[in-house]
């Protein structure tokens, strides 16, 4: 019965707001019938209007039944299928694997922390749920200069050069020829600006880099 639910909203379904919506060109007395059959006593049939005349039916289904039926039924269609995390507290990642996850991923955004999440659990979150989740178990994103940084210093321990670094689509960072020419000096200044163990050598911030990390 789940995955016959699933199968109509898969056809006719779709999620609106803080909500899955099941029809909108359905009849009255089938969705009255779902509300009977699941014991859904709280929610209303709704007319649904085009052009000033009603042209179907849809019913709101809560966030809480519909991962129910998810939880119950995995045959849906996949780009359906989303959880309602903010409104149930079930969150697909426990601490350790967000914390993990953010860890590999340390540039992203909340919107393609998301992404990943979904990409790994088939469960959609929301980029607020995300945002959400990291500040309550105090998952701290690393910096975009550290970031980099850690990344130059990783690929000078590999033999290459910061030129090879800057330039290599594959194994650095893949920034134009033209950025190497016009932004190099001050790129390097400000993401080593902290290091003691280049802060009082010779040479240019190029040099005192290639010196100290090789």
């Amino acid at each position: 019965m789940i995955a016959s639910l699933l199968g109509f909203f898969d056809g006719d379904g779709s999620h609106a707001g803080n909500s899955a919506r099941m029809g909108n060109m359905m009849s009255k007395s089938f969705l009255d019938d779902i509300c009977e059959v699941f014991a859904l006593r709280h929610k209303k049939t709704k007319e649904h209007w085009e052009n000033g005349e009603i042209k179907g039916y849809y019913l709101n289904l809560d966030a809480e039944f519909f991962n129910c039926l998810l939880d119950n039924y995995e045959g849906s269609l996949l780009r359906k299928r989303r959880y309602y995390t903010r409104f149930t507290h079930k969150f697909p990642l426990t601490k350790t694997q967000l914390e993990k996850l953010v860890n590999e991923n340390p540039m992203v955004s909340g919107r393609e922390l998301a992404l990943l999440i979904y990409q790994k659990t088939n469960i959609k979150v929301g980029k607020r749920t995300v945002s959400e989740k990291l500040l309550k178990w105090n998952i701290k994103q690393i910096p975009k200069d550290e970031w980099l940084k850690q990344t130059v210093i990783k690929l000078r321990k590999k033999g290459l050069s910061l030129r090879e670094i800057w330039l290599d689509e594959e194994r650095g960072l893949g920034f134009s020829k033209s950025s190497w020419e016009k932004n190099r000096w001050r790129f390097f200044t400000r993401i080593f600006k902290n290091d003691f163990l280049i802060k009082d050598k010779n040479g240019s911030i190029i040099e005192k880099i290639e010196k100290t990390y090789s």
